[in-house]
């Protein structure tokens, strides 16, 4: 009976806080980016201003956040600020949205059906689109019928504007009048002709020294060391120089390697010509951004002075379709031998001095593998004194240091399930699940009163009892009472859940331990299924950061409580 006066007081107290009707509130605009430019940074600011008037004439609303996605599309959902209001959302940071319209939220007409429909209900989320007048918690607007038609109305508007531009597009493409994106490297966009290329002076020499380079029969390894020898500017520091590298750009590339040298010297664009329709992307169609044959590509010539003649360009391409050959029939020589010696640690082994990653080097003579190394791919193409060194880690020694590792993991985890049966049956859990009940009780019973408080306060001022100076003073005290008590409690709920749960091993815990009991080694299975990281520098001291949870850690803090 007990518990079940309980249940009824945390409800009542759920109950009290969605009466409290203040809401946590998200602003989120969008500038869409299938217009072309046709809209611009005002029209964004506009929707900004738009709903903070909107906001601030609501004094139950709380501006926590704005989210604003600047030139991403309405027709799907992969925009970063709509993603980081959807983790807000979550967590409970904010509780309600508000947008101008329908449109601003998005114009795919299923997606935007089932966020209104499905996802912001199941997480009591209120939703307002101004213009359209449109309010999750108005009964009379929330079942309209207009809602649906206006969003399949926005898809229609997407998909048409879609083709639009896209025959716009084609028909600049074939008279050469639009570039997309930066200019490549070795060339400026014409100041005065803006669909024209002119030479940019700091990287032309670099480029032709590459083409030299290159029907000389180097290598993009060798040509990259001796870029970064002579401190040529990298793509990466060019675009930095010119302001157009973008601030949220993960890898800053100061120095050459293969990839970079391999994508300028396989390119058309340095014989003077102007390609388009190399690649297709269509978000209207759901087809991601893909390589198209040669064939379907629009070819505009001599439009901009060259930096390799076409009989160069035409040489060269031979050169490397040669060593492309002989390496691919080296490594169908070589198979058997690298199936025999796989890099288990592939895609997941960095160095801790530099953050590249670890280069896996077969020693392969007459026929057999004579050993196989670790190294920094960082020293591999000319790096300053301060950089990394060629330090090598035999692959033998890292395959055994992870896979102990993983050993006492998953020993600590076994001791962990053991203590936990342990603690389930102990008088001392039982002691502590009870004192953590009774602070729960507290807790909801002093948030019923404090959302009884604020209630009432709300209620004096709107009938002049409180003057507004009175009332914001109240009301700022009863918040963060309010707000203090939710954490602690969410806090305590917690605990208490953690000391109710019993820590039992998951299927795929258990057939991954008996894999590993069966194997007796590292496979690359095993590594990628336990590991997500694992680094070594120059103080060679190993770390390894594990998928799963850590279970040394859990150990250690299961036995701190114990004791």
């Amino acid at each position: 009976m007990g518990r079940r006066n309980r249940a009824v007081k945390s409800t009542q107290a759920v109950e009290a806080r969605r009466l409290d009707q203040e809401w946590r509130t998200g602003l989120y605009a969008r500038l869409s980016c299938e217009n072309n430019n046709l809209e611009d940074d005002r029209s964004l600011m506009n929707q900004v201003e738009y709903d903070r008037e909107y906001i601030t004439r609501h004094p139950t609303m709380k501006l926590v956040d704005e989210y604003i996605d600047n030139g991403h599309t309405g027709t799907n959902f992969e925009r970063p600020e709509f993603m980081r209001l959807m983790e807000d959302l979550k967590t409970g940071r904010v509780n309600c949205i508000v947008v101008k319209d329908l449109s601003r939220f998005g114009r795919n007409y299923l997606e935007t059906g089932y966020y209104l429909e499905k996802i912001f209900p199941y997480l009591n989320i209120r939703f307002i689109a101004i213009n359209d007048h449109y309010d999750s918690m108005d009964a009379t607007t929330k079942d309209n019928l207009v809602v649906p038609i206006k969003n399949l109305v926005n898809e229609m508007y997407a998909r048409d504007i879609s083709r639009k531009i896209t025959s716009t597009m084609r028909m600049k493409e074939k008279k050469g009048e639009i570039w997309y994106g930066v200019s490549p490297y070795g060339y400026l966009k014409d100041a005065e002709a803006p669909f024209h290329l002119s030479l940019d002076e700091d990287t032309a020499p670099y480029v032709r020294l590459m083409f030299t380079w290159g029907l000389q029969d180097m290598s993009y390894g060798e040509i990259a060391y001796r870029l970064n020898e002579i401190g040529a500017e990298t793509p990466t520091q060019r675009l930095d120089r010119l302001g157009r590298l973008k601030p949220d750009t993960k890898k800053s590339k100061d120095h050459w390697g293969v990839t970079t040298v391999k994508g300028i010297l396989n390119s058309p664009i340095y014989m003077g010509d102007t390609f388009y329709n190399r690649t297709h992307q269509s978000i209207i169609e759901g087809t991601k951004a893909h390589r198209t044959a040669r064939e379907d590509w629009f070819v505009i010539p001599d439009t901009h002075e060259a930096l390799v003649s076409r009989e160069d360009f035409s040489r060269l391409s031979e050169i490397l379709e040669k060593r492309k050959q002989k390496q691919i029939k080296k490594q169908e020589n070589h198979s058997d031998l690298r199936e025999e010696t796989p890099d288990v640690l592939k895609g997941l082994f960095y160095c801790s001095d530099c953050g590249k990653r670890m280069f896996y080097c077969r020693d392969i003579r007459k026929g057999e593998v004579r050993r196989c190394d670790y190294y920094c791919s960082g020293f591999r193409y000319g790096r300053e004194p301060s950089h990394c060194n060629k330090i090598e880690f035999p692959d033998r020694l890292i395959r055994t240091l992870v896979l102990d590792q993983i050993r006492l993991q998953i020993q600590a985890a076994c001791r962990v399930f053991e203590l936990s049966k342990e603690m389930e049956k102990s008088d001392v859990n039982r002691k502590a699940q009870k004192k953590l009940e009774a602070q729960v009780e507290d807790l909801n019973q002093k948030l019923l009163v404090l959302s009884a408080k604020r209630h009432r306060l709300y209620e004096d001022f709107a009938d002049g009892v409180l003057t507004e100076e009175d009332y914001k003073d109240f009301k700022a005290r009863y918040d963060g009472q309010f707000h203090q008590s939710t954490d602690k409690l969410v806090e305590t709920e917690k605990q208490l859940e953690k000391l109710r749960s019993k820590i039992e091993p998951e299927p795929e815990w258990t057939e991954l331990v008996e894999k590993i009991g069966r194997t007796g080694k590292l496979t690359y299975e095993i590594a990628h299924e336990m590991v997500s990281r694992v680094e070594i520098g120059s103080d060679k001291v190993l770390r390894i950061t594990f998928r799963h949870k850590d279970w040394m850690q859990e150990l250690a803090e299961m036995e701190a409580r114990i004791s």
